[in-house]
């Protein structure tokens, strides 16, 4: 089983009526998604203080980006709690009345706040360890630590965060259970890696987006001579997210920079820029 994070873990304790996740195999990602769906989609509850929460909550935002940014900031300011390892969550008229809940919660809570104002959504599952890697010729459950949203938006919303995909159209992507990004963002692990669109038998594995961010290949360096005669080569650095998907791009594709010259052995004049090609 994929390693968990803290707030969503994955077991066989819930499964649709008549269907045994236990050994069971799947053909394809859409036959993932269609019984993901089917246990997922009825806790997708509403309720009278649920639906009046989020139009208040887009009351005083006209654009696009910040109606759906004010439901998803309220939900993500809700307590992560771990309610229990299970696929299936609670109620979403349940997590918010409770105000608390773990991954799966917070995500089914924001889909359903969101539909109750008329926003398309679906819940995505990822993988939060390995990089976020899954192998694609073995659709599974058990690939899958955490769930997020994914919402549509139209070309009006720019954000680090979206994507545009044949059977979706734009998805912007937000994880409800980090409390550090701000919407329209991505944690760092997600950057890059795949998702599962929970969406019936239209559901599909999808690549997330990814910020551009330099490959180290492409980067410069300055060699600069120092006192006692020897060059030392300073290759400015990035931080943070950055780090990451860099670091990520760069072990994913395998190629190393080439043609990097040698370093001259007699004292240089001047500091130089080379190119790492």
């Amino acid at each position: 089983m994929a390693k968990t994070d803290s707030y969503c873990a994955f077991d066989e304790s819930w499964e649709p009526a008549g269907e045994k996740y236990q050994r069971r195999s799947f053909s394809s990602w859409s036959d993932v998604s269609k019984w993901l769906y089917k246990l997922l989609d009825p806790q997708a509850v509403s309720s009278e203080p649920l639906a009046a929460k989020a139009r208040d909550l887009l009351s005083n935002n006209h654009k696009e980006f910040d109606r759906i940014a004010a439901i998803g900031r309220y939900v993500q300011g809700l307590s992560n709690v771990d309610t229990g390892g299970a696929h299936r969550p609670h109620p979403a008229s349940q997590v918010f009345a409770d105000g608390y809940g773990d991954c799966k919660d917070k995500a089914n809570l924001l889909r359903t706040m969101l539909r109750s104002v008329g926003v398309e959504a679906w819940l995505a599952a990822i993988n939060t360890g390995e990089l976020g890697y899954v192998f694609e010729d073995r659709p599974s459950l058990g690939q899958f630590d955490h769930v997020i949203v994914a919402i549509r938006v139209s070309d009006r919303v720019k954000a680090e965060s979206v994507a545009k995909y044949r059977t979706f159209g734009r998805l912007l992507f937000f994880d409800p259970t980090d409390k550090h990004t701000p919407f329209g963002r991505l944690p760092a692990r997600d950057f890059g890696i795949q998702a599962l669109i929970v969406a019936g038998e239209n559901g599909k594995l999808v690549r997330m987006p990814s910020p551009q961010v330099a490959h180290p290949a492409d980067r410069r360096r300055d060699l600069i001579p120092s006192a006692d005669g020897n060059t030392t080569a300073h290759v400015g650095g990035c931080s943070g997210d950055a780090t990451v998907v860099a670091n990520r791009s760069f072990r994913s594709s395998g190629n190393l920079p080439k043609n990097v010259p040698n370093l001259p052995k007699r004292k240089p004049l001047l500091a130089r820029k080379i190119p790492v090609k």
